[in-house]
């Protein structure tokens, strides 16, 4: 080590003898003041019975001794600060030897009691995301009928109409089914190799009445390109962005979507997501991902917002292992890129 080293080596442990002082200032002034009285009582009351060299040696006995205690206290304490800046766990003899038997015991306690909570809540959360899952299932069957029964319409001109929520019906039962289970998605991802373009024209079929009715233009530029990961969350990512790009189309202008895969890196696959509609305002950015964000009023188009779209978009990236970025300018369109590892992009179909 260095002379560099070593100073800054003997700084830090200053620092951390200066925080241990300080944390135990009431201690320390508690152990000097009765230090302080005993000799004033020794010095004033006992001073016709008392030598000087007596007086000195205990004073040397007792340091010697609040010595040792201080040192192994200050062991202690170390041990422990280091331990929460590390965040490890302590065994129960461990938390004994650095708390006390009392502190230790109440700790556990505690640990006991958030353990517990901590179960219940999960168990809320599983119960929640079964009864939704249910529900989901369930309303499906009666929303397949009323869209056979609507297919049987006389009347053309209600049935288009019909068509429509229906139609978004179909998709908010499918995103609440899969918003649900990225409370627990350990269980519900199977990673294997998706094909780019299967997973894009799986989200395009899904929004095609949607795509149809808007007369929004598709273009597709995807090769063979394929990642690694679980193609229904891949697809219900999709389904968020083409159906933000359709709800903040532009109305002056005849829309477009375009869908392209390329390889970035020999790491990375890149696919991108562009359409022309009515952009984000650049200092709305850094905040589209987070948690019911909604923007400025005039984005929520025909249907107001809930903020949750792209905030989902983000989560079902991380579940993939992937990232995404966008780019955006007002009045023009957005482009989402979304990068994937390439641990599959080159191997042959099976």
């Amino acid at each position: 080590m260095g002379t560099e080293g070593c100073y800054l080596w003997d700084r830090c442990r200053m620092f951390a003898i200066g925080r241990y002082l300080w944390d135990r200032r009431r201690m320390l002034t508690v152990i000097v003041a009765l230090a302080a009285a005993a000799q004033l009582y020794l010095c004033v009351f006992c001073a016709t019975h008392l030598y000087m060299e007596d007086l000195i040696y205990l004073d040397v006995l007792l340091a010697l001794a609040g010595g040792c205690l201080l040192v192994r206290d200050y062991r202690r304490w170390r041990r422990l600060d280091q331990c929460i800046k590390a965040g490890e766990s302590l065994t129960a003899e461990e938390e004994e030897e650095l708390l006390g038997s009392l502190a230790a015991a109440y700790v556990a306690q505690e640990r006991a009691k958030w353990e517990e909570e901590l179960r219940q809540r999960v168990e809320e959360l599983a119960n929640l995301s079964d009864y939704v899952t249910r529900w989901s299932h369930e309303a499906k069957l009666p929303l397949a009928a009323l869209g056979l029964m609507n297919r049987r319409n006389q009347d053309e001109s209600l049935r288009r109409d019909m068509e429509g929520p229906l139609v978004q019906l179909e998709s908010l039962i499918r995103s609440v089914l899969m918003g649900s289970k990225l409370r627990q998605p350990e269980h519900d991802v199977r990673y294997a190799r998706v094909l780019l373009a299967d997973a894009v024209r799986e989200a395009i079929r899904n929004h095609s009445w949607y795509l149809i009715h808007e007369q929004v233009e598709l273009r597709l530029e995807l090769g063979e390109w394929s990642v690694y990961g679980d193609q229904r969350w891949l697809v219900y990512l999709l389904d968020q962005l083409i159906g933000n790009a359709v709800k903040y189309r532009s109305r002056e202008r005849a829309s477009w979507l375009h869908f392209a895969a390329r390889r970035e890196s020999e790491e990375v696959i890149c696919l991108t997501v562009e359409d022309n509609g009515i952009g984000i305002p650049e200092e709305e950015l850094p905040y589209i991902f987070e948690r019911g964000y909604v923007g400025r009023g005039q984005r929520s188009g025909g249907s107001r917002s809930t903020g949750m779209g792209l905030y989902f978009v983000q989560q079902a990236a991380e579940l993939l292992h992937s990232s995404v970025h966008v780019r955006s300018q007002e009045g023009t369109g957005t482009t989402f890129e979304l990068r994937f590892a390439s641990l599959a992009g080159e191997l042959p179909l099976s």
